[in-house]
């Protein structure tokens, strides 16, 4: 069963003619399967809990995601507005405290 908030999207439309809706802020990404991409537009990191987030403006829209430290390193030589490709590899190697990292490779893409 759908949630509220999801059966009552777009019922208040109808109240506001030839208005354009605003969207959200972007989807959430999770970094799940090996190969996994985004590829579009940098459009910045921001401090996010215990780390952060990162934007990109893809051609379906926006995209955020949590950007794990060893993703920041690579992400902080990207300019905001550059074109960027980041490839998710998988889990490498665990940390110290038994946590496995993420591993990641990031291209700047060709304008």
């Amino acid at each position: 069963m759908a949630s509220k908030a999801k059966q009552a999207e777009g019922a208040y439309a109808s109240r506001f003619p030839g208005a354009k809706k605003v969207e959200g802020a972007g989807d959430w990404t999770e970094w799940e399967r090996e190969g996994q991409e985004c590829v579009g537009i940098f459009k910045g990191m921001e401090p996010f809990r215990n780390g952060f987030k990162t934007t990109v403006q893809t051609t379906k829209g926006p995209v955020i995601f949590s950007t794990p430290a060893k993703l920041k390193t690579l992400l902080d030589g990207v300019e905001i507005g550059q074109g960027v490709a980041i490839v998710y590899l998988g889990e490498g190697k665990e940390t110290g405290k038994g946590n496995p990292l993420k591993e990641f490779e990031v291209y700047i893409l060709p304008k």
